[in-house]
């Protein structure tokens, strides 16, 4: 069983540093992430594999 981790320090630290896209890996199944976009808060599930190309999208 994974261990459960408190990530609210790393999204305030990403806020702070005014990150645009924040990605998170092993709080779902295998081989997912969720990308977050800290502008606007959205968060989007999507295979790893696809992850690179969401980000250049969402970055313009």
């Amino acid at each position: 069983m994974a261990e459960e981790r408190d990530t609210s320090g790393t999204a305030n630290r990403a806020d702070e540093q005014k990150t645009r896209l924040a990605v998170r890996y092993g709080e779902q199944a295998a081989g997912e992430v969720t990308v977050r976009d800290m502008r606007s808060g959205e968060q989007t599930r999507l295979p790893l594999a696809e992850a690179a190309l969401h980000a250049r999208e969402a970055l313009g």
